[in-house]
């Protein structure tokens, strides 16, 4: 039993040794130094006491007026987003999308306030998502 105890630690501990998560040069760099996912990215960047606002950040790398718009307003469903799902239970609501993925209750509630921030704009002439991809005005 003392064995299989020891042998079972070494396994484990050897998973999370750095020589874990090297990976092949075959493979994509985008995982980063510490085996984090490809949508997690690490930056030299140091903390800093205060930042750019966005209208700041918008004003230096932005020209377009509409895009600024558009930016603002896809930020501001985004947060409405994330208040909107801290409460919802995520069920299945019984259907599927055009791709075949089951819809969840949480997609059709960011659907749908997406689809009313863009009926809402002066800017946002038409458009599609994952779960109505036909292009709508």
């Amino acid at each position: 039993m003392k064995l299989l105890s020891l042998a079972l630690l070494a396994v484990t501990t050897s998973a999370f040794s750095p020589a874990a998560f090297t990976r092949s040069a075959s493979t994509t760099q985008l995982y980063g130094e510490y085996g984090a996912s490809s949508t997690s990215f690490y930056t030299t960047t140091e903390k800093q006491d205060s930042y750019l606002s966005l209208d700041e950040v918008l004003d230096a790398k932005c020209s377009d007026t509409q895009v600024k718009s558009v930016i603002k307003d896809m930020l501001e469903v985004c947060a409405d987003i994330t208040e909107a799902l801290r409460t919802a239970l995520v069920t299945v609501e019984g259907s599927s999308n055009t791709f075949g993925d089951a819809q969840l209750s949480v997609d059709v509630i960011a659907d749908n306030l997406l689809w009313d921030a863009v009926k809402k704009s002066p800017v946002v002439r038409e458009g599609a998502s994952e779960e109505d991809p036909i292009v709508r005005d």
